[in-house]
């Protein structure tokens, strides 16, 4: 076992580490508590990952005895577990343990943990410096939540950097989850240093899961190897009250409050930069007193301008970022941001401010003696001798650069279409079943998602094949007049290899409508900004929309919105299919975009669409299919009507498709116009698979039993017509015959 190095710390901080013993069974005493089952567990051991679960204390601490110091680490639970995962290892230590705890197995969270680290690389210890500055910070944000009217935490040294744990009592949901989540983020964006400071000490935002395990204090770290520079150390406890008052919701909404995106507000005031005092001044907002934290300046108001009965809870915070944030304590106020506060105090300001400047320069006559730049133009004749590129084709003949919207009805497979183009475009593998595509990054805001369902979704589509490392997804991402559009300028400009951004939906990202605009205009600026965007990097971005519930024969009118929407895009993309059938259509136009209708099928083994050709070419096809399984199962020969009247198809049509099928051989006419299907042994009883002007080219004849593609059908379906199967594939097509394209390489069309 190597020694211990002493890290030097402060002088407060090396008194506390000082006083720290028997630090294991208080631990344990602390996380079990009230009879909890806690979890053991030892990662990265020769024998796998080892655990147990434990409701005996002195069981727990002989086992967490005999482990420091013989595995590289000991881990613990915070939140107690549930009991019944004591069956999997009652009160012992499990080599080789296949199941741990999860999320879900938390009966309920009792404590909320800010975890300090120094920026260094993956798997080594902390120097001395590093480990100092970890726990000289968790002091300055102890104090900090202290003059907020927090409780006394608990202070550890995690051996590496440092750990802060206050007692909460909440339920173990999706809320709470959202609540500890924006709480770390506030600390983060109050104390986490800068980039150019070093050490770089940072708080970690990803510790807000239920299921977290921390180091049990007492126990050694064992991080690479240990050096003088890089030592292994013991984790400690600090100081631990003797018992944890519990932090009240109030406090934690108020914390969580404080979290806002890097978002600078319009210039105004002169031209400068937004000055929030001068606002505060303005507005006569009384501040009962200013605090300067380090990344931050918070000023505390007298009275809540929501509710004035709140006293001296609410605050607003200017952080360094340029970022302004409004939080209250009380549960009632939960909902009112900083956008909400200066909608209270200055009603319409948003409609207003963009003309108020404007005025004032007319009004001072100032207008006239303000230098406005002319914009640069051209000629004809030097618009006719420049050269251009090529537009970029993320997707061959599917997707170019620019803005483009992906509209269907709900539940059609528009979100399985984006997912398959994210894939093929960030492994470099093929679009729609057999488009190649080049390789490229990609971004993929999946905003009506969760995360777990994003994962059965993606490890369905991938089977089995790794995740390519360019596709970047995000849950969530804020609107774009609240920033959105400024978090995608940045993330693009440290991404200079996307090519692909994927919105879905346009809904989730899109500012709120203005009535006194219209709806035109907030429909072009819903997507003005990121068409400047699209342009600016030449990439393809693709927002995914709804259409109308009203049909229309013009395919641009079906989508749902103004013509503003249709008007800014640059390619609009339409997918059509009748419910529970795999065929659908994907109408193309744009700008750049040759106007085209391609016919697509859904595989539903690896949930892809694949494209099958023209699709006009391809409704020939299958209307050549229901005929001659109508004639197929009918045990009479049928007139043009009766067949017409079966598939609801116009009679014209169908009599038109008789006549080419006749001529092709495979039915026979009899009488006055009216028509059968040979006997089997008739040699010319074969069927075409290609379109009617390639009758050289056949297959072999109409098997009795056709296949059938689907299992169900929609309202319209054969079945419902009275036919108990439908044809979908036709099988033995000759190898002339390959207009109709298989679902990936290697697949041939059956």
């Amino acid at each position: 076992m190597d020694q211990q190095v002493s890290s030097q710390p402060t002088n407060q901080v090396a008194q506390l580490i000082q006083e720290s013993s028997n630090d294991i069974l208080r631990a344990l005493k602390l996380f079990m508590s009230d009879g909890n089952v806690i979890e053991l567990r030892c990662p990265e051991t020769k024998r796998g990952t080892k655990s147990g679960y434990f409701n005996n204390l002195n069981t727990a601490v002989k086992w967490a005895t005999l482990l420091n110091g013989n595995v590289p680490f000991v881990y613990i639970t915070i939140n107690p577990v549930n009991p019944e995962l004591l069956a999997r290892a009652a009160n012992r230590i499990k080599d080789y343990s296949k199941y741990t705890t999860g999320d879900n197995d938390i009966v309920r969270r009792r404590f909320f943990l800010i975890d300090l680290d120094a920026e260094r690389p993956a798997g080594i210890s902390s120097t001395n410096e590093e480990h100092e500055a970890a726990l000289t910070k968790a002091l300055l944000i102890r104090d900090f939540l202290k003059e907020e009217g927090w409780p006394e935490p608990g202070l550890f040294d995690s051996s590496n950097g440092a750990h802060l744990l206050f007692a909460i009592d909440l339920p173990n949901n999706e809320e709470s989850k959202n609540l500890i989540e924006k709480c770390l983020k506030s600390i983060d964006a109050l104390f986490s240093d800068d980039k150019n400071q070093k050490p770089r000490i940072l708080v970690d935002q990803k510790v807000f899961n239920a299921a977290r395990i921390v180091k049990l204090y007492g126990t050694w770290s064992q991080k690479g190897d240990s050096t003088p520079e890089r030592p292994h150390r013991l984790s400690k406890i600090l100081s631990l009250p003797e018992k944890l008052e519990i932090v009240s919701v109030d406090k934690l909404n108020s914390l969580a409050a404080m979290y806002v995106e890097p978002i600078r507000e319009p210039k105004g005031y002169s031209g400068d930069d937004f000055n929030l005092e001068t606002w505060i001044k303005e507005h006569n907002l009384q501040v009962y007193k200013t605090k300067s934290w380090k990344n931050a300046t918070i000023y505390v108001l007298e009275q809540c301008p929501f509710d004035s009965s709140h006293g001296r809870d609410s605050r607003i915070t200017k952080f360094n970022n340029g970022g302004i944030s409004f939080g209250c304590f009380h549960n009632g106020c939960s909902g009112n941001d900083w956008y909400a506060l200066r909608d209270l105090i200055e009603p319409g300001w948003k409609d207003r401010k963009e003309n108020n400047d404007f005025q004032k320069n007319i009004q001072s006559n100032n207008l006239t003696n303000k230098k406005i730049k002319i914009p640069t133009g051209f000629t004809a004749s030097q618009l006719m001798k420049t050269e251009f590129k090529d537009p970029l084709w993320v997707i061959s003949g599917v997707l170019c650069e620019g803005l483009s919207i992906l509209a269907g009805r709900p539940k059609l497979g528009k979100s399985w279409l984006c997912l398959n183009f994210a894939v093929a475009v960030a492994a470099g593998g093929k679009a729609l079943g057999n488009i190649s595509v080049d390789k490229a990054e990609v971004l993929y805001l999946a905003l009506e998602d969760t995360p777990r369902r994003l994962k059965k979704r993606l490890a369905i589509v991938l089977q089995d094949t790794p995740a390519p490392e360019g596709f970047y997804i995000f849950n969530d991402w804020l609107k774009t007049d609240r920033g959105g559009l400024e978090q995608l300028n940045n993330w693009l400009l440290s991404h200079p290899k996307c090519k692909l951004v994927i919105i879905d939906t346009l809904a989730k990202i899109r500012k709120a409508t203005n009535s006194i605009n219209g709806i035109y205009q907030d429909d072009y600026a819903a997507i003005e900004g990121l068409k400047s965007i699209a342009d600016k990097y030449g990439i393809a971005i693709l927002l995914v929309h709804h259409l109308r519930k009203m049909t229309s024969e013009d395919p641009l009118e079906q989508i749902s919105g103004s013509t503003g929407l249709t008007g800014a895009a640059d390619a609009l993309m339409i997918l059509k299919r009748e419910r529970g059938r795999a065929d659908a259509s994907l109408f193309i136009t744009g700008r750049d975009v040759e106007e085209t209708e391609k016919a697509l099928e859904f595989d539903k083994v690896i949930c892809t669409w694949c494209v099958l050709g023209d699709a006009e070419e391809y409704r020939m096809t299958e209307e050549r299919r229901e005929i001659l399984e109508v004639l197929k199962n009918s045990k009479e020969i049928m007139t043009p009507k009766e067949i017409s009247q079966i598939l609801r198809k116009n009679v014209g049509a169908v009599r038109k498709l008789l006549i080419t099928l006749e001529g092709e051989g495979l039915i026979k006419k009899v009488g006055y116009g009216k028509y059968f299907i040979g006997n089997s042994g008739d040699s010319s009883n074969s069927i075409h698979s290609g379109n009617s002007g390639n009758s050289s080219e056949r297959v072999t004849e109409l098997p009795q039993e056709l296949p059938q593609e689907l299992p169900h059908e929609n309202a319209g379906s054969l079945e419902r017509r009275g036919f108990s199967e439908s044809v979908t594939r036709i099988t033995a097509v000759t190898e002339n015959d390959n207009f109709l394209a298989g679902c990936g390489p290697g697949d041939s069309w059956q």
